[in-house]
C-alpha cells in the first residue's frame, strides 16, 4: 500500500515541477500599432522573452496550479522609428536618436490542466491572473544645427497593472516544452521626467512628462526544458 502511494506521487510530480523557457514576443492590438499619430499606439515590434514556471499537481486527473515569471524586451518598429526621425529632421539639420526598449515583467498564477495521450506527448493548457511591471529605457534625442546641440533625455518610471494570461502547449518526452501564450496585462500609466541639456552652457531644464497610458498585450511563442 505504501509503495503504491509512493509510486503514484512520483509519477504525478515527475511530470510537473520547474521549467525554463525562452522565445519570441509578438505585440498585438494597440501595443503593436506603429501609427505615431495615434496616442494609444505602443509602437512595439517583435522582441524576446525568457522565463521560469512551476506547476504543482492537485490531483491525478491532470489539474494543477502554476506560478510563472517572464521577462520581455521589445523595441520600436522600424516604420515608427523612420516616421519619428523624419519628424525630428524637420526641426534640426542633424538628428541622433536612441530609441527606448520596453521591459515588461509579468508574474502569473492560476490553474493548469494536462492530458497525456501517450508516453511521449503531454498536452497542457493554463489560465490565470498576471501582475505586471513595465518600464521603458531612456529615450534620448540629440538635435544639432552644426554649431549648437540640444539633448532631450526622457527617463521613465516603472508602471504596474493587473491582467490575465492564457496558454497551451506540448511537452515532448516529459522534457522539452513548446508553448503559445497570450498576455493581456491591462493599462500601464507611464510617468517620467525629461531633461533638456544645451551645448552653449545654458542651465539644464527638467520637467515631468504628460503620463502615457499604454495597454500592453502580446503573444509569446517559446521553447523550454523541464528541470
Amino acid at each position: 500500500m505504501i509503495l503504491s502511494v509512493l509510486m503514484f506521487n512520483y509519477r504525478a510530480y515527475s511530470q510537473d515541477g520547474f521549467s525554463l523557457h525562452g522565445g519570441l514576443v509578438f505585440p498585438t492590438s494597440d501595443y503593436g500599432n506603429d501609427d505615431i499619430e495615434d496616442e494609444d499606439s505602443g509602437l512595439q515590434g517583435t522582441g524576446g522573452v525568457v522565463g521560469i514556471k512551476y506547476v504543482m499537481p492537485l490531483n491525478d486527473q491532470g489539474l494543477g496550479l502554476f506560478l510563472s515569471g517572464n521577462g520581455c524586451l521589445t523595441g520600436f518598429k522600424k516604420d515608427a522609428k523612420d516616421d519619428l526621425e523624419d519628424g525630428f529632421k524637420e526641426i534640426a539639420e542633424n538628428v541622433d536618436v536612441t530609441f527606448p526598449k520596453t521591459i515588461v515583467v509579468p508574474i502569473s498564477a492560476g490553474l493548469s490542466y494536462k492530458y497525456v495521450p501517450n508516453s511521449n506527448v503531454t498536452l497542457f493548457g493554463m489560465g490565470g491572473v498576471s501582475c505586471s511591471f513595465a518600464r521603458p529605457t531612456k529615450y534620448i534625442i540629440e538635435l544639432s544645427d552644426g554649431t549648437e546641440k540640444v539633448t532631450l533625455t526622457t527617463d521613465y518610471e516603472m508602471a504596474n497593472s493587473i491582467g490575465f494570461t492564457i496558454g497551451c502547449g506540448i511537452i515532448s518526452n516529459d522534457k522539452v516544452t513548446f508553448s503559445l501564450n497570450y498576455f493581456s496585462l491591462g493599462e500601464h500609466k507611464l510617468k517620467g521626467e525629461m531633461e533638456t541639456e544645451y551645448s552653449d552652457g545654458t542651465p539644464k531644464e527638467k520637467e515631468d512628462i504628460d503620463p502615457q497610458k499604454i495597454n500592453i498585450t502580446f503573444v509569446t511563442l517559446t521553447i523550454g526544458i523541464k528541470l
